[in-house]
């Protein structure tokens, strides 16, 4: 099922269109430079050699931004982001640094601190993957902007300044490729505070759910969360708490010392209300 296409995700679409049409021109462009003098800037072989990969994640994100409703999630409040995702501002910090290199454990790193202080919620996590492929997008649109400068200019660059765009525009592909290759879904569970509370259920069953169980447990938390205009983990953490609270039956099956009897089973609407 589609969502209508929120203002979230309105202006995470058209910054990515719009740094994609820089890239694309910039591609048209070194071409055309080739045939007319038979060489192009040194970084042009990298844009080239990877041009298809960066459409493949255009359309990755557009398809994802059409497919999904992010229209609840914090906000930057100020600045020249404002009404921006805040896990797009955390992608822009991670990768406009000075090499621009981003991989997996980049990435774990960076959000495990930030989550120090500020823990994501289910949602924001879905959201990174692409807010960092957007983000990497638009790294690699920037320096478009300055071969298309260097390529229309009468002076000639300074190897060095060559040599600078050409090693930032290698490590912003290779960081779009390795993203691209990230199995989000074991790394989501590692960074998600809400699965790490979760892991802890008394009754032992939840660790051993499948990923589409454990995820539509997740889910319905995150209802139970934005219903009560609370935290997710707060609710994660009553969950077990309620749970803890049951004993153990001779038989084993207290249904109740599952977290699953609170977020999705029959002992909901109690939960709800006591919590």
């Amino acid at each position: 099922m589609n969502f209508a296409i929120t203002s979230n995700n309105r202006r995470l679409l058209k910054r990515t269109i719009d740094n994609y049409q820089i890239i694309s021109s910039t591609h048209k462009q070194l071409e055309n430079n080739i045939k007319e003098m038979g060489s192009a800037v040194p970084a042009a072989e990298w844009l080239f050699d990877n041009y298809y990969l960066i459409e493949e994640q255009v359309s990755f994100v557009r398809r994802n931004l059409a497919g999904n409703s992010y229209s609840r999630l914090p906000v930057i409040k100020e600045g020249h982001l404002k009404g921006y995702p805040r896990v797009f501002a955390i992608s822009l910090n991670l990768v406009q640094d000075a090499t621009g290199f981003v991989d997996e454990n980049t990435l774990v790193t960076l959000v495990d601190n930030y989550q120090k202080q500020n823990p994501l919620s289910t949602g924001e996590l879905w959201l990174l993957p692409i807010a960092i492929r957007i983000a990497l997008i638009e790294k690699i649109g920037n320096i478009c902007e300055g071969l298309q400068e260097s390529s229309n200019s009468k002076i000639e660059q300074s190897l060095e300044v060559e040599t600078e765009r050409q090693v930032l525009l290698g490590n912003a592909i290779t960081s779009l490729r390795l993203v691209s290759d990230i199995s989000w879904p074991e790394v989501f569970e590692s960074l998600s505070r809400v699965e790490h509370i979760l892991r802890n259920d008394p009754d032992g069953t939840y660790p051993e759910m499948d990923f589409e169980s454990r995820d539509y447990y997740r889910q319905e938390l995150e209802k139970i969360a934005r219903r009560l205009n609370t935290s997710e983990e707060s609710v994660a953490s009553a969950a077990i708490e309620y749970a803890a609270q049951h004993k153990i039956c001779e038989d084993d099956r207290n249904v109740k010392r599952h977290v699953g009897y609170y977020l999705v089973g029959k002992g909901r609407p109690e939960f709800i209300k006591k919590i």
